[in-house]
């Protein structure tokens, strides 16, 4: 989850997964930040320049209302003014000694730093909001105080201490009333379950949260939860699902004026875009986000869009491009003092001078983001930058520097695999639930008590016996009306949970597994290589000319000649093997007990197979050729290295005509690339 790094298509692609993963969850971590505040908003774009107007002649508690109206007014919106008009305040309310005015600047003001990356001021404001809130016995500051101190924690990634605030604050929200802002808190814990990957509970929360803000009509929330739908959906690899929902998320943003909620979406997009190849479209999609996270004055959101437009030219190879907007990026990290995401500039960097052969700057980038991560105890990333930093040694000769860093990299690898947080998450979960279940009894045997003393006191004794019944119908309806309740309730979430496991692991257009579920295979076929030290091979396969295919005929025939491929792959393999869709018209293969010569034979035989078998589409035969590359997985290492290695044969391929079978081990006497320095 910790990943910041992403990687060109020609970089290690299981990181580039983890990168896309934690890019999501940062974004948002952050747009679910002021949905509950945003609740309470009323004012339009009109009314906030009159008050901006009034507020010049304005005087004492006319003037605070009104600093109040527009801090709230300008969430989401420009975080520079929120923390201007929330200071004034907190100052006027302070000389004016009104003590739950200051609470709502304290919490206002801290809003305006969480957005714009100050999360050291942020916690401070809401600790304060804390106290005032706690001294008056406002249960409503109090919660909101609450929510705000366990976002700052999920924003550094302290889940334990989010969780345990998010419980406290949903108990004063209760008591306060505030539907909305309980809203807010399902969805941030839906984050926690979500990156824990417990999805089951997250999409639970999820709709909890949904169902809150529907029966509000409540839009900007609807945008917010319809984002976090999405991000679930691209974790479970169905990228069609994900990007409707933020699609749709991204309309609701625009319509209501949400600027931050619109940069999550845009990036999102973008995600899913590069992910595709469509690169062109990606690029569009970062620089709108990046121009849109300037107007909001967020230093964190432009260093995020930076950091991924420099992914796209990364991914296109244009080395000098990228390194310009990771240096940028990391100028705004180091700006914010975000001592996790400077690990990501410099890992980012490192791998970049690591692919064009610049060694020596490659080394200082790679140790400082392994210096990094140790202080911010971020393993997975300073995993990354240990096996980065094997390939540079490697590559230098220095086996003895590369044999050091590999025992380093495997007690990493490790110490990764413990489930001690989850286990401390699973319990304050518990904990939650019980309290809530206790809660709503005592609250339930309060309602029913005082309902029985009025009638007491209205009713005559010759009626006692009637009014006994009248309760008693009244209490099994009320038991009958929720127990319908529930039950509908628990169909949705099966229908819901029953339709994600559909998804979870077959691609629906090829029925071919998807990308999550041959990744889980290669593992296991790693585990074997391990012990039998038996070679397994990968063939990366592309349809030729697949986009002429697509404008000449249309999408239907495209989808169908995927279709036929398909069929084509799945009845030439062994029942040992292992077909699945990586990504738009590319197929992985995994050959197990297989070496390059091998999956070289197969990969052939399998070449002519789909040449001399067209596709017929209304009556035409449609000639159909592919390009495969083949490596071959035969020592300890990351899994990514091998498929992309297999990735640059078949592109290999491509340069040299296409419709070809080429071997890794036939190009790896190229010249690596090289840009000037800088």
């Amino acid at each position: 989850m910790d990943h910041g790094t992403s990687f060109s298509r020609r970089g290690i692609i299981a990181a580039d997964r983890g990168q896309k993963n934690r890019l999501f969850l940062v974004l948002i971590m952050t747009a679910c930040l002021f949905q509950s505040i945003l609740a309470n908003q009323t004012t339009d774009s009109g009314e906030a320049d009159r008050l901006e107007s009034a507020l010049a002649e304005a005087v004492g508690q006319e003037r605070l209302d009104i600093l109040l109206t527009l801090s709230e007014y300008f969430v989401s919106r420009d975080p520079e003014k929120v923390i201007l008009y929330a200071t004034q305040a907190l100052e006027l309310s302070r000389n004016l000694r009104k003590n739950l005015a200051m609470g709502r600047a304290h919490i206002h003001r801290a809003v305006g730093f969480l957005q714009s990356g100050n999360l050291d001021e942020a916690e401070k404001d809401y600790q304060a909001g804390l106290r005032i809130g706690s001294k008056e016995d406002h249960h409503g500051i109090m919660g909101a105080a609450l929510n705000g101190v366990a976002a700052v924690a999920l924003n550094r990634g302290d889940s334990t201490n989010a969780l345990a605030n998010f419980q406290r604050a949903i108990r004063h929200v209760r008591q306060d009333g505030d539907r909305s802002r309980l809203a807010g808190i399902f969805n941030n814990i839906s984050l926690i379950h979500y990156r824990s990957g417990e999805l089951r509970k997250a999409l639970d929360f999820m709709l909890k949260a949904l169902r809150i803000y529907e029966e509000l009509d409540h839009q900007p929330g609807v945008g917010i939860v319809l984002n976090s739908i999405g991000n679930l959906y691209n974790r479970l690899n169905n990228p069609d699902q994900a990007m409707s929902h933020f699609q749709n998320a991204l309309k609701i943003a625009r319509e209501t004026d949400n600027r931050q909620l619109t940069v999550v979406c845009r990036v999102n997009i973008g995600e899913i875009q590069k992910e595709r190849g469509h690169f062109s479209e990606a690029l569009a999609s970062f620089k709108a986000a990046h121009a849109d996270a300037g107007k909001l004055g967020s230093l964190d959101y432009q260093a995020v869009c930076l950091n991924n437009i420099g992914d796209v030219f990364h991914r296109q190879g244009l080395w000098k491009d990228a390194l310009d907007s990771y240096q940028q990026s990391l100028e705004l990290f180091q700006r914010m003092n975000a001592k996790p995401r400077m690990v990501t500039s410099h890992l980012n960097m490192g791998n970049v001078y690591l692919d064009i052969n610049r060694l020596d700057l490659a080394e200082t980038h790679l140790k400082l983001a392994v210096r990094l991560a140790v202080e911010t105890e971020s393993r997975s990333l300073q995993k990354d930058a240990v096996w980065s930093l094997i390939r540079l040694y490697e590559t230098k000769k220095d086996l003895a520097k590369a044999l050091e860093h590999y025992r380093e990299y495997t007690t990493l690898q490790a110490q990764l695999f413990s489930r001690e947080n989850y286990a401390k998450l699973s319990a304050l979960q518990t904990k939650y639930e019980s309290e809530q279940r206790l809660s709503a009894q005592k609250a339930q045997e309060s309602s029913v008590r005082i309902r029985q003393l009025d009638r007491k006191r209205r009713i005559l004794v010759t009626l006692f016996l009637v009014a006994i019944l009248v309760i008693g119908a009244m209490i099994l309806f009320f038991l009958y009306r929720r127990y319908r309740l529930r039950t509908r309730t628990e169909m949705e979430l099966r229908e819901a949970y029953a339709r994600m496991e559909r998804i979870a692991r077959f691609d629906n257009l090829t029925r071919l597994y998807n990308r999550h579920t041959i990744l889980e295979r290669i593992d296991i076929e790693m585990v074997r290589m391990g012990r039998t030290w038996r070679p397994f091979c990968l063939v990366m396969l592309d349809v030729d000319d697949f986009k002429r295919v697509n404008d000449t005929y249309g999408h239907e025939c495209g989808d169908l000649m995927l279709r036929h491929l398909a069929d084509l792959v799945r009845n030439h393999l062994r029942q040992a093997d292992v077909a699945a869709r990586w990504g738009g018209d590319e197929i992985l293969i995994m050959l197990p007990e297989t070496d390059m010569t091998g999956g070289a034979i197969l990969a052939g035989k399998l070449r002519s197979l789909v040449e001399t078998s067209p596709m017929n589409y209304k009556n035409r035969e449609i000639a159909l050729t592919v390009t495969m590359g083949i490596n071959v997985y035969n020592r300890p290492g990351p899994v990514s290295e091998c498929i992309r290695g297999a990735d640059r044969a078949m592109y290999a391929g491509k340069q040299m005509g296409k419709n070809t079978v080429v071997r890794l081990d036939e190009i790896n006497n190229q010249a690596d690339a090289t840009v000037p320095e800088n």
